[in-house]
């Protein structure tokens, strides 16, 4: 039996508000069942624990808030073409649903994250990265605009 080929893994990075997300999903309509998508914004860590008032003081923009080992694990899983479940995060109350979403690796995994880049131990997972650079300013424009639609959903 003929072993599959390797997914590529394709790193999409830059600033929060950057484009990230918009182009992963342009790029993974463009190459169709080809093409997957995972965003690190899925392994933030569980903050059920929390008060709402101690999560909501919580600085998301930074490294330690996200699940490495969880993440790691799924980028491993993914190269070897192997089905792996991946948790779902709920921005509005901060907390991991109880329920995750099974991933199944396609030829082309197209990765987005803030801090894809940040270990040497991940940075060689990727096969192809991708830096987006945005003004702070429209960068900014953006962030707030995502912000307020996702409180005012969760009101």
């Amino acid at each position: 039996m003929k072993k599959p080929k390797q997914p590529l893994l394709v790193a999409i990075v830059g600033g929060s508000g950057s484009g990230k997300s918009w182009l992963a999903e342009k790029l993974q309509t463009a190459l169709g069942s080809n093409a997957g998508r995972l965003s690190l914004d899925d392994f933030y860590r569980d903050r059920s624990h929390l008060s709402p008032a101690q999560r909501a003081r919580i600085n998301f923009d930074n490294p330690a808030a996200i699940d490495w080992p969880a993440f790691e694990h799924a980028l491993n899983s993914c190269l070897r073409s192997k089905k792996t479940q991946i948790p779902q995060y709920d921005f509005r109350t901060h907390c991991r649903l109880p329920r995750s979403k099974t991933l199944k690796p396609k030829p082309i995994m197209f990765v987005e994250g803030l801090w894809l880049l940040r270990s040497p131990r991940l940075r060689k997972l990727f096969g192809f990265r991708i830096f987006l650079d945005a003004p702070m300013k429209l960068r900014l424009r953006r962030r707030l605009a995502r912000d307020v639609n996702v409180l005012n959903v969760a009101v």
